[in-house]
């Protein structure tokens, strides 16, 4: 779970998000997405997953930004525990942090906070 829930959301809320419902397995989640390039993951009031995309232009908590290098990556969060290829591109896993970062063409295109 994050350190914030759905009513104390950062300044990524100035606009009013989509939302529609997901069900994971027996879960239920309301799905939040807003203009500024953030979807958000939510039960019960609490944000389960928070998810960064193009449009986003804040930073994680050591500075990477859409359109970050791997080498940048690499130097602020060390080598990932876990890595995965995907169709276009490889997902990099930092379970400490609770982080991963998806990479396309050498660059970050997304990163979700887990």
């Amino acid at each position: 779970m994050l350190p914030f829930g759905i009513n104390e959301l950062p300044h990524f809320q100035a606009e009013d998000p989509v939302k529609s419902t997901v069900r994971v397995g027996k879960e239920t989640y309301t799905m939040a997405t807003y203009p500024t390039g953030v979807r958000l993951l939510v039960q019960d009031g609490e944000i389960r997953m928070l998810l960064v995309r193009e449009g986003y232009e804040g930073a994680s908590s050591q500075g990477l930004k859409i359109g970050s290098v791997v080498h940048e990556v690499l130097a602020r969060y060390g080598s990932p525990t876990r890595q995965v290829e995907l169709t276009q591109g490889h997902s990099w896993g930092y379970e400490a942090q609770r982080i991963a970062f998806q990479l396309r063409d050498g660059k970050v295109i997304s990163w979700l906070l887990f």
